[in-house]
This record gives C-alpha cells, sequence and structure tokens, in this order.
C-alpha cells in the first residue's frame, strides 16, 4: 500500500508519521511489515538546495533570505527567513509555490516510484504531506490519513517547537491545508501517549488489509 498522512500545520502529522515508522515492524508481533516514510517538507527544503531554484529564489526575494551562518561554505536559504516571507504575504507565496511545487510533485512522484517496485508486500510507502488535496493527488494513494487539532493548540504547539507567536500565526493562517475526504481521522488534542493509541489502531487496520 501507498498511504498518506496529511493534515494542516500543527496538528500532529509529522509525529504521526514517526509512530508509523517506530511501532512498524513489531506492533502486532510480527518482523514482517513494516514502513518506508518519505517527508515532502523535506523533499522540499531539498530543492532549495538546487542551484537553478536558489538562483530564482534571490531574484525574486533577494539576499535577505540567505543563512547568516558564516560557516557556510556557499550561499545557502534560510527557512525560517524565507517562511516569514511568505506566510505573511499570500503573493510572495504564490510565486514561492510556483517555482517549488511543479519540482517537487515530480520529485515526490519520482520516488514513490523508484521504491514500491522494489519493496515486498510486507512493506507500505507512508508519505507525510499536508497539501494532497490542494494538489489533487489523491489517487496517488491507496489510504489517507487526515490528522486533525484543535486551532489554538496548534499554534501553542509551534509555540512550544520555537516558532514566535506572531510566526506561528501567520504559517497557520498563510497555509493553503485545504480538507477532503480520508479513510482514517485522528484527532490530536491528547498527549502523545493517546495518540501513540489512536496511531497504533490505524496501523493495525492498515496491517489487516495489507495482509
Amino acid at each position: 500500500m501507498i498511504i498518506a498522512i496529511t493534515g494542516a500545520m500543527g496538528s500532529g502529522k509529522s509525529t504521526v508519521a514517526n509512530l508509523f515508522s517506530r511501532i512498524s515492524g513489531y506492533a502486532f508481533g510480527t518482523k514482517q511489515w513494516s514502513a518506508e516514510i518519505i517527508d515532502v517538507d523535506k523533499l522540499g527544503w531539498e530543492i532549495l538546495k538546487e542551484e537553478t531554484i536558489k538562483e530564482k529564489i534571490l531574484t525574486s526575494f533577494g539576499n535577505r533570505v540567505l543563512s547568516d551562518n558564516k560557516e557556510e561554505a556557499r550561499l545557502v536559504i534560510d527557512r525560517k527567513k524565507l517562511g516569514r516571507i511568505v506566510f505573511g504575504n499570500r503573493n510572495k507565496k504564490r510565486i514561492l509555490d510556483n517555482l517549488v511545487h511543479p519540482l517537487l510533485l515530480r520529485k515526490l512522484k519520482n520516488r514513490i516510484n523508484s521504491l514500491t517496485p522494489k519493496l515486498p508486500n510486507s512493506k507500505t510507502v507512508v508519505v507525510d504531506c499536508a497539501l494532497i488535496y490542494k494538489w489533487k493527488i489523491e489517487d496517488w494513494f491507496d489510504k489517507i490519513i487526515l490528522v486533525k487539532a484543535d486551532y489554538n493548540l496548534r499554534i501553542k504547539r509551534l509555540i512550544d517547537s520555537g516558532y514566535k507567536k506572531e510566526d506561528a500565526l501567520n504559517y497557520i493562517q498563510g497555509q493553503d491545508f485545504q480538507e477532503g475526504k480520508a479513510d482514517f481521522i485522528i484527532e490530536n488534542n491528547g498527549d502523545l501517549t493517546d495518540l501513540e493509541n489512536k496511531v497504533r489502531q490505524v496501523w493495525r487496520s492498515l496491517y489487516h488489509l495489507g495482509k
């Protein structure tokens, strides 16, 4: 199976993906079935390191998006600086999306296609991706898991992870997240133990579907 985990910023979708990776393979007394995780955010930041994309971003947003780290051997885009600019301005975010998203989708599709022929029946691909509904790629996946959390809790999680409140609000309000039909919904308003129990329940269901 190819499974997508989606959810708005601060919902905990990446935590769910990490839990899937950790509990897979032994959760139900078997060493046979496990997960190969693809983190779409990481793919996106990998793209920012490509010279052609970097040059286009610098042309569009200027040197203010570069890292202040003097030890960097070459020019590096600072993710937080770029994020503050684009998530506070829809037009600038649209410019960045047009630069990055087409390449990101190709990279994601290639990564899925490169993994699936190599995996045994006992393994599944789990894609951590916020924008599957916006990108209209639902049909890429056999099952979709939607992670949800209350708005104020999502803001608190971002602040607790190191974001300033203003940045957290801008990120959440500026994200183009769209909600659609999902095969499983995980309400993540509790603690990590509660979330892990819910993830195990979903994993059990997926395990039986994949047997």
